[in-house]
């Protein structure tokens, strides 16, 4: 499984980019400088999201499988 196709892959991007949005002014601030427990929220929220994509992608691919040797097992010729 690709990671774009993960469910949890917008809501990581949304998350870790509102984390560092800014507000655009004559000085541009950090838009959570006011209230930095939202920028903490909102990057814990990014974390686990991220965690969730990361583990979601990991599952979905097929384990290790050791080379063939070219014969099916247990069915040889007679």
């Amino acid at each position: 499984m690709s990671i774009h196709r993960s469910s949890f892959f917008v809501p990581a991007v949304v998350f870790t980019l509102s984390v560092f949005a800014v507000r655009l002014g004559d000085p541009v601030v950090w838009m959570w400088r006011d209230q930095p427990i939202v920028g903490i929220l909102l990057l814990g929220a990014a974390v686990v999201f991220w965690l969730l994509v990361l583990r979601q992608v990991r599952h979905a691919r097929p384990p290790f499988e050791p080379p063939s040797t070219g014969q099916q097992q247990g069915r040889g010729r007679r």
